[in-house]
């Protein structure tokens, strides 16, 4: 009887250890691929549709919910949180670049590059819209608010798991990101997503049927930034 009684107590106890709680962000790409870098050719190279196609890495992350409770995103791109991510901005994520070095972590820096002269004031939208579809390999008679590629912000339910996408051109960035890494060919570097939500003032940002939305379900604005658990190497290609 007192050994059924320990086997029951240790059964539960290793369930205990075992159950998990909070939210967790998960890298499922293996590795990220970036081009030698060039630094002659930078800004050639950004509008370059070979070297875009060849850089590109479409990033595959997901986000776990195993508290008992379910979250609203506030994803505020106006707010103090946002603006603290000094990182390379993609779908609902911002992805940092971590120079491997022995017993010291160094942040690389993403710089932004020249204005965009190709898209015309009155497509922007509609222009950005199409290239995103075209680099994430989808065909152009899908619709990008049925993909959910605008940046939204989203809700996940307690015990849910959604699955996210972007991509990169590394390391000199495309039309649309504008932007490139400071790479140096010798060096090994990793890649860490990190996902926020800025509950600051949320009940004047958004509108009343999200509002009243929140209220009904009993969802929590979240706040903060989470880091991925996991990063992956950065791998140079020719």
């Amino acid at each position: 009887m007192k050994n059924t009684i320990f086997i029951i107590v240790l059964c539960l106890f290793i369930l205990g250890c075992e159950k998990k709680d909070g939210l967790e962000l998960e890298i499922i790409n293996k590795s990220i691929l970036s081009l030698i870098p060039d630094t002659k050719n930078l800004y050639n190279n950004m509008d370059d549709s070979l070297t875009n196609y060849k850089s590109k890495t479409i990033i595959v992350f997901k986000l776990t919910n195993y508290d008992s409770k379910s979250y609203f995103f506030n994803l505020n791109y106006f707010g103090k949180l946002y603006s603290n991510l000094d990182g390379l901005t993609i779908n609902q994520a911002t992805i940092y670049f971590y120079k491997e070095e022995r017993n010291k972590e160094e942040k690389v820096k993403v710089r932004y590059g020249h204005p965009n002269f190709n898209f015309k004031p009155n497509s922007i939208a509609s222009d950005k819209n199409a290239r995103v579809l075209k680099m994430l390999n989808y065909s152009s008679t899908t619709t990008n608010e049925n993909l959910n590629f605008n940046n939204s912000s989203f809700i996940i339910h307690s015990n849910e798991t959604l699955y996210f996408e972007g991509f990169v051109n590394l390391p000199y960035g495309d039309p649309i990101q504008n932007a490139h890494v400071d790479f140096d060919k010798n060096t090994k570097y990793s890649a860490e997503i990190t996902m926020f939500s800025d509950s600051t003032n949320y009940k004047k940002m958004l509108s009343r049927p999200i509002l009243k939305t929140i209220q009904k379900n009993g969802y929590e604005v979240y706040h903060g930034v989470i880091k991925s658990k996991n990063r992956v190497p950065v791998e140079f290609i020719e």
